[in-house]
């Protein structure tokens, strides 16, 4: 799908699956719900997301 498309995604659930994009949308709006979480704790959180398999 993304080779037909130029590389381009119009949304995240497109590049990954469903679950996964589901946990994707819960920690950025943990971040910006939670005002004490830092950047760097999202991008661990991302990543950790982002290795499952």
């Amino acid at each position: 799908m993304i080779k037909a498309t130029k590389g381009e995604v119009s949304a995240q659930s497109q590049a990954m699956p469903t679950q996964m994009s589901e946990g994707w949308i819960a920690v950025v709006g943990d971040f910006f719900n939670n005002r004490n979480m830092s950047s760097q704790e999202v991008q661990r959180r991302l990543h950790d997301l982002l290795m499952q398999r």
